[in-house]
């Protein structure tokens, strides 16, 4: 399985990683990661208007999209889109952050679960 991390390096840049997540066989409810600690999880909702300047997460977060489609700037200068179905890490707790900003015609709802 595949997923995105953002990540800020020691000089404080953020810059996107392709992960590929190791799934492993079970018995009959098919085939799990290993397990991810969390603490807490909400349920988001942005309209299509969102744009949020530069800035870091507060905490390492795990976002789930589940409709509309997002746009993610880091500041090496790397933009990617997010759309219905894509996990994005962010642990970017420090540095120079990220910019977030709603590219559909309607709003985004995502699941943000926040990780230990």
């Amino acid at each position: 399985m595949k997923i995105t991390r953002i990540y800020a390096d020691e000089k404080g840049e953020s810059h996107f990683e392709d992960m590929k997540i190791e799934l492993r066989e079970t018995s009959n409810i098919g085939r799990l990661s290993k397990e991810l600690n969390a603490t807490g999880l909400f349920l988001r909702e942005t309209p299509a208007d969102f744009k949020y300047s530069w800035h870091t997460v507060p905490e390492r977060l795990c976002i789930i999209t589940l409709s509309g489609e997002s746009e993610i700037e880091v500041s090496d200068g790397e933009i990617r889109q997010f759309k219905a179905g894509d996990v994005l890490i962010a642990e970017d707790t420090t540095g120079k952050g990220h910019i977030s900003r709603s590219i559909s015609q309607t709003s985004r709802q995502t699941i943000v679960i926040t990780l230990d």
